[in-house]
């Protein structure tokens, strides 16, 4: 073979280099979405300094962490993405919050909602009742304005365990969850600037546990009230994410309030009724 036709082989082949020089970057880029799309925001921290790194030494644009006008920032009527809230309100608790309250509460997100659970035992109402505790404002007032700045739909859906009630003022435990989810619900009205008609209460009593009613601990943790953010639009996630079944409009299983609750209670000279 002559000296000229081994180097037009060699000339022939010098694409390829190229070729997997773009694939490799391609990969690089689509890796960087998908962490974006199950961010979570110290993961996204150290990946921005590494891709940083690799790509020039730059870092990746602060506006998506440092709150200024990025995807991440749920300010000027923007809806968060679910993971960006949960970690807002993780935070919020976190650093807002005794260490007893903050572990009492979980948040988690799935199927287009984010779910804020509180346990009713001891924590919001003390037993058999629906009675607010300070514990339970306390909770509120620290996640209910991270709420209100989503402008997303919110449902609080009031559970108990299977154990029955019978009182004058509760006559079974759909009358017990549906006044402990008012009481939630007005609380973040008016105290929480969570606008009436984004938001509905929704008593399901016992009808959807957590866990299994088969010990003292298992209906412990299924007496709570939800707080579900409808992020995906206005439909309600599917059974077992803790909201109703199926396709479910907000509108459609909307209970409370028919009336702007902030302007009456101011009408009433500020008491408190909830």
């Amino acid at each position: 073979m002559s000296g000229g036709q081994h180097e037009e082989e060699q000339d022939d082949e010098r694409w390829l280099i190229t070729y997997a020089d773009m694939i490799t970057l391609l990969m690089a880029f689509f890796i960087m979405l998908y962490s974006m799309s199950v961010m979570d925001l110290r993961k996204f921290e150290a990946l921005s300094v590494a891709m940083g790194q690799v790509f020039g030494g730059k870092r990746a644009a602060s506006g998506l962490l440092e709150g200024g006008d990025g995807l991440l920032d749920a300010r000027g009527g923007r809806v968060p993405n679910r993971a960006s809230l949960v970690n807002d309100l993780r935070r919020e608790l976190r650093d807002r919050l005794p260490e007893r309250l903050r572990d009492a509460v979980e948040v988690s997100h799935s199927a287009g909602v984010v779910t804020v659970s509180l346990p009713s035992d001891s924590i919001l109402f003390p037993k058999g009742t629906a009675q607010l505790t300070d514990d339970a404002r306390s909770i509120l007032e620290v996640i209910g304005p991270a709420l209100a700045n989503t402008g997303a739909p919110l449902l609080v859906e009031g559970h108990t365990c299977d154990l029955p009630i019978s009182t004058a003022r509760f006559p079974s435990n759909w009358e017990l969850s549906a006044a402990r989810a008012t009481n939630v619900m007005v609380h973040l009205i008016r105290h929480c600037g969570i606008p009436p008609q984004r938001i509905s209460a929704v008593p399901w009593a016992d009808t959807r546990p957590r866990v299994p009613n088969n010990s003292a601990e298992n209906r412990a943790r299924n007496r709570r009230v939800d707080l579900v953010v409808l992020l995906g639009g206005d439909t309600a996630p599917e059974q077992g994410t803790g909201a109703s079944d199926g396709e479910l409009h907000l509108h459609r299983i909307r209970l409370f309030p028919p009336i702007d609750l902030r302007a009456r209670h101011l009408s009433r000279g500020g008491a408190e009724g909830d």
